[in-house]
C-alpha cells in the first residue's frame, strides 16, 4: 500500500482489536451466537487482492465488501481505483467506526462504511461483491448467494467459500488459490456471468 501511514494504522488496530470488539459484540443490535473473535481470520494481502482482480473479465461499477471489518480490501481498492465507489459493510460497529475514522483522517473519496448485514444490503447490477464469509457454513453461503443471484444476476462475486450449488450458476464460477495471512493457499471463488 502506498499510504504507509494508513497501513500502519490498520496494523496497529489488528494488534489491539480483541478487547474493543468483545465489548462491541455484546452491545450489537444484531443477534448472533458467535463471539467476535470468530469473525476475524486475519487479512488478505494486497498482492493476493490484485491477483484476484487480474482474473476478472468484467469491469465493476462499484465494489461492495461484505464483512469489511476495518476496511483492508476497501482501502486497497480505493488506492487502485479511486474513481470507482467502494462500500464496506459489517455488523461490528467498532470496526465500521474505525474504518470511517481512517476515511476522514486520510480524506479519502469514493469510500464508505456501514454497519449493515449482508441480508439487508441492497446490491446493484454491476457490483463486484467481495465476501469475507469464512465464519459462515457453506450451505448458508450457497443459499444466500443463490437468493442474491436471483434478485441481481449481473454481479461479480469473489468468495472464500464455494458460491453456489446451482448448476446454472456453477458454470460461471472459477476457483483460484492465493496466499493469505492464515495460510499459504486459500481457496477463492470468482463468479462472473459472461
Amino acid at each position: 500500500m502506498k499510504n504507509t501511514e494508513l497501513l500502519n494504522d490498520l496494523n496497529n488496530y489488528m494488534k489491539n482489536f480483541r478487547s474493543e470488539d468483545t465489548v462491541s459484540t455484546k452491545k450489537s443490535k444484531y443477534k448472533y451466537s458467535l463471539k467476535s473473535v470468530a469473525f476475524t481470520y486475519g487479512s488478505t494481502p494486497q498482492e493476493t487482492f490484485q491477483s484476484l482482480l487480474n482474473n476478472l473479465k468484467i469491469k465493476p461499477k462499484r465494489l461492495v465488501v461484505v464483512g469489511s471489518s476495518i476496511g483492508w480490501i476497501n482501502f486497497y481498492w480505493n488506492e487502485l481505483y479511486p474513481n470507482i465507489e467502494t462500500i464496506g459493510i459489517d455488523i461490528h460497529s467498532f470496526r465500521v467506526n474505525f474504518a470511517k475514522k481512517m476515511v476522514d483522517k486520510f480524506n479519502l473519496k469514493n469510500i464508505t462504511f456501514s454497519e449493515t448485514s449482508f441480508y439487508d444490503f441492497e446490491f446493484s447490477e454491476g457490483d463486484l461483491i467481495w465476501q469475507s464469509n469464512l465464519c459462515f457454513n457453506g450451505k448458508d453461503v450457497c443459499n444466500a448467494n443463490e437468493d442474491l443471484l436471483k434478485k441481481t444476476p449481473k454481479v461479480s462475486i469473489i468468495s472464500y467459500r464455494p458460491i453456489s450449488k446451482n448448476k446454472e450458476h456453477r458454470k460461471y464460477i472459477t476457483p483460484h488459490y492465493y496466499p493469505v495471512s492464515w495460510m499459504e493457499k486459500q481457496s477463492f471463488y470468482i463468479y462472473e456471468k459472461i
